[in-house]
């Protein structure tokens, strides 16, 4: 390889390096993504966010979440892929480990709550989401 080649190869991966964040960035404000995943940098000056997802049966009643359950593992599956993709991802699999685990055919709702940082007012914020899961 001549020096003329690794020269070129070196400026590019320099520069995909400083572009990176930016467009990282805008993946951030734009569909709400984790700063702290894909490599953007925004880990160092956001808080990573808290999740909690609680599950509730028609009743009021919490669904406990057994460890080492299928029920626990969709849980945690979700709460990673809630934390990286925020809302843009489907909970379908979520839904049948639930179904598995509760096979009364009640409907559920599912409490997602999240702290992040609004980047218009540097405060933590929370956020709900409620999803119904209707009776079979």
């Amino acid at each position: 390889m001549t020096h003329a080649r690794k020269q070129s190869i070196a400026i590019a991966m320099l520069l995909a390096l400083a572009i990176w964040p930016l467009i990282h960035f805008g993946l951030v404000q734009r569909f709400g993504i984790s700063p702290w995943k894909f490599g953007g940098f925004a880990m160092y000056c956001t808080p990573n966010p808290l999740l909690e997802i609680t599950i509730f049966r028609s009743d009021h009643q919490e669904v406990p979440i057994v460890p080492q359950s299928a029920l626990a593992r969709q849980h945690r599956q979700y709460g990673d892929a809630w934390a990286i993709w925020n809302e843009h991802r489907p909970p379908e699999a979520f839904w049948n480990a639930l179904r598995e685990a509760e096979p009364q055919g009640a409907p559920f709702l599912v409490l997602v709550r999240e702290r992040r940082l609004d980047p218009r007012t540097a405060r933590m914020v929370q956020r709900r989401r409620r999803y119904f899961w209707p009776a079979e």
